[in-house]
């Protein structure tokens, strides 16, 4: 009896070992699609791509292509653009749509305000050419850039350590059972 108490004690915390290894997963954060309705954009360039930031004073990127512009986006079949961002460490991110013109000048966005991405979506409408910036580039508005229905943000695919410590608890309750069933028929025949 001593032997099985052993035993199912090693198994509770081989159980504890690896529920706390694939936790880290779960740190490969959130991820959010971004689509980007911008009338005209053709006429300005051919590549629409996606900035995106945050962190506590917004100094995180979270480009795959981490130099500027960004993430290029997908052309949808009605006109919008389309990019998913993953990593994202915070609940809350700030973008900058741009294209890139045929002689390589990107024209941007100013950048939009913090933007939730709790839904796991987001959709940015691009306005008018407004004032260039500080560097006398040209800066187009945002007439609105929010948070909309999608596929909650949650863990990216890769940090999905929820079903996996699922079958982890499964096994040990699975093992617990046995022993006890082993140690209990022991008494018996003893």
């Amino acid at each position: 009896m001593k032997m099985i108490k052993k035993l199912l004690v090693a198994v509770l915390a081989m159980a504890m070992v690896l529920g706390t290894m694939v936790i880290p997963a779960s740190a490969a954060g959130k991820e959010v699609t971004v689509t980007v309705e911008w009338a005209g954009v053709e006429e300005l360039g051919d590549t629409v791509s996606l900035w995106c930031w945050g962190g506590g004073d917004l100094g995180l990127n979270y480009n795959a292509n981490s130099t500027w512009p960004g993430d290029e986006m997908t052309k949808n079949a009605d006109g919008t653009y389309t990019v998913t961002i993953s990593g994202i460490e915070e609940d809350t991110v700030k973008v900058i749509p741009n294209v890139t013109t045929a002689d390589g000048a990107v024209l941007q966005t100013v950048d939009s305000e913090a933007i939730d991405i709790s839904t796991g979506a987001i959709k940015v409408v691009v306005g008018e050419l407004g004032e260039p910036n500080d560097e006398g580039k040209a800066n187009y508005t945002i007439d609105s850039a929010v948070a909309v229905e999608g596929s909650a943000a949650g863990d990216a695919p890769a940090g999905d350590s929820t079903a996996v410590m699922g079958y982890v608890v499964a096994a040990v309750v699975a093992l617990a059972a046995v022993v006890t069933v082993v140690s209990k028929k022991r008494s018996v025949e003893a």
